[in-house]
């Protein structure tokens, strides 16, 4: 029986380091000293823009200069990455979908003329210049946007497990025009559900527009038998052209019946109000999660796991002493 423990307990402990998160030693070299930075000379520029916000006209083409610069005393790789902009949850605009709007005629990935990743090695203390060439279409309706991202890789680390170790990234749109049209915002989908472990509704605004629209305000507001029920505010929400902003707004003792949500939004001196009528499916008031039970039910087969090995190993033993 002693050594059937002694077996359980070695086993265990080599299941557990067989499943624990594998972890990695930071690199000693300091690879973090390096700089990206958008050379502006010559550029028809949005006045007051810190990335290269064009005044695009149809038919141009523009070569957009990068200058790289390695401080540090080991050599590095820089890898560049152009994707277009997507809107996240919170408002915010991020460039790190490589499949966003990939299929628009008009994104800023489809007038540029070349790769959209490109990769160059710094020596130590040196400086090199990127370029990413494009060429627009032939006609520019509002304003298109992407982002170039770079970032730091330590040379000896496998392109499949990339060590990031810094990153820089550069806006890139190309404008028609600075005009907005919030008139063009609509309310698309509202939903009742269980998100981030509460429940909340989640509305889906669309922005079906080439519009870039920059620390505009919103203001929701859910009535409820002409009582108001819940409100929010977004004093800063950031909205990519041509997607949609979805917002999650928690919510308690959901009732039955039709309830109505008001959106204000408002950029500069535009405004727009947008509503709808909904009628949400009720929930309980207690938040589901299947991660506690997904945990347990592992815990469990592993358990199941080493006692079967154990008992295997146990018996076979034993019957070699027989």
């Amino acid at each position: 029986m002693r050594k059937l423990i002694k077996c359980v307990i070695l086993v265990g402990a080599l299941l557990i380091g067989l499943f624990a998160p594998m972890t990695s030693q930071a690199s000693s070299k300091d690879y973090t000293s390096f700089s990206a930075t958008p050379i502006f000379g010559g550029l028809p520029l949005q006045k007051g823009k810190e990335y290269f916000a064009i005044r695009a006209k149809p038919n141009h083409e523009y070569q957009l200069p990068i200058l790289l610069k390695n401080y540090g005393a080991y050599p590095m790789k820089v890898r560049l990455t152009l994707n277009n902009a997507t809107t996240t949850p919170t408002g915010n605009i991020s460039y790190d979908d490589p499949k966003a709007l990939v299929n628009r005629r008009s994104a800023v990935s489809k007038q540029v003329v070349g790769k959209l990743k490109k990769e160059v090695t710094l020596q130590p203390s040196s400086n090199q210049v990127v370029r990413y060439h494009l060429k627009t279409n032939t006609k520019i309706v509002g304003t298109e946007l992407a982002g170039i991202t770079a970032t730091g890789i330590d040379p000896a680390e496998n392109n499949k497990q990339v060590n990031s170790l810094a990153s820089y990234v550069i806006g890139v749109s190309l404008s028609e025009q600075d005009a907005l049209k919030l008139d063009r915002l609509k309310i698309s989908k509202i939903e009742s559900g269980n998100y981030n472990c509460s429940n909340a509704f989640k509305v889906t605004i669309s922005n079906n527009y080439p519009q870039l629209i920059q620390h505009a305000k919103m203001r929701v507001k859910i009535f409820h038998g002409g009582r108001l029920y819940q409100s929010k505010e977004y004093p800063d929400i950031n909205v990519a052209p041509n997607t949609p902003l979805a917002c999650v707004i928690p919510h308690k003792n959901l009732q039955t019946g039709k309830y109505r949500m008001d959106v204000n939004i408002q950029s500069g001196q535009q405004k727009v109000r947008l509503h709808q009528t909904f009628t949400p499916l009720k929930l309980s008031n207690q938040a589901r999660s299947h991660e506690p039970l997904m945990i347990a039910v592992l815990m469990t087969v592993e358990i199941w796991i080493i006692f079967w090995i154990c008992r295997m190993i146990y018996h076979k033993k034993k019957n070699k002493k027989n």
